[in-house]
């Protein structure tokens, strides 16, 4: 019985020895144990072994690519910045106020210029302000004047908007006649002959720029009915289309 019990008890205690002096094997997937100081040399794996080749990783990496070059190319065509521009194709202006002063010989004229905005991005636009200068005969500057505004275009799209101006014709000497032509009984000289020029301050994508354009030889319609005074309301404006 001794040496038996005796026997068991050196087998256990190798068996301790041995787990004290071993470490897990890194390369077993935990079913095994090395002695220590050995586990570099474990650790070496041949290089035919098929740990080494995954099948798969090429094809994820040329996806992974293919995607990212998709996503950057929609990106860039649809932000990158395309045009933005002015225009208007009416030639005929139409006032909406006529009002002229006898005592100083002047003639005032309150009128609307439409304006095309046209968005060839594929976002939208937001037009925040409108500059307008009008010069009588491409050389007399009348007046310049600013609509603050806040017109959004769509993207893709074109938007009306009307910038109103007012001039004062007659209050310089070398400009008188044209009120005396508007006064006059020859329809052929109730038409200004003036150019515009307009000026738009656009944002978007939090960055900001400005566009114009020159609408050349337009006209506005500046006659004055018989009691020198008179109020054009849209649906009786003074029609010179026919003159």
């Amino acid at each position: 019985m001794s040496i038996n019990s005796s026997s068991a008890n050196e087998n256990h205690y190798h068996y301790e020895e041995f787990l004290s002096e071993s470490a897990e094997c890194p390369t077993c997937r935990g079913l095994g144990r090395i002695r220590k100081g050995a586990e570099e040399l474990v650790a070496l794996i041949p290089v035919s072994d098929s740990r080494l080749k995954p099948r798969k990783t090429v094809l994820y990496v040329v996806i992974s690519v293919a995607i990212s070059a998709i996503v950057g190319g929609l990106l860039l065509f649809f932000l990158i910045s395309r045009s933005i521009t002015l225009d208007s194709d009416r030639q005929l202006i139409q006032p909406s106020l006529l009002k002229y002063d006898n005592i100083s010989n002047t003639l005032l004229i309150r009128y609307q210029v439409p304006i095309n905005v046209s968005n060839d991005n594929y976002l939208a636009i937001k037009v925040s302000k409108l500059s307008l200068s009008s010069l009588l005969y491409g050389d007399s500057l009348l007046n310049s004047s600013t609509n603050y505004t806040s017109l959004t275009v769509p993207m893709r799209s074109i938007k009306l908007h009307y910038v109103t101006a007012e001039i004062t014709v007659g209050s310089s000497p070398s400009i008188k006649p044209v009120v005396t032509s508007c006064l006059s009984d020859a329809t052929i000289l109730w038409k200004l002959g003036m150019d515009f020029e307009v000026q738009a301050e656009i944002n978007y994508m939090s960055h900001s720029e400005t566009t114009s354009i020159t609408l050349y030889n337009r006209k506005v319609c500046c006659h004055v009915p018989d009691d020198k005074s008179h109020e054009l309301l849209p649906p009786l404006a003074l029609d010179c289309s026919t003159l």
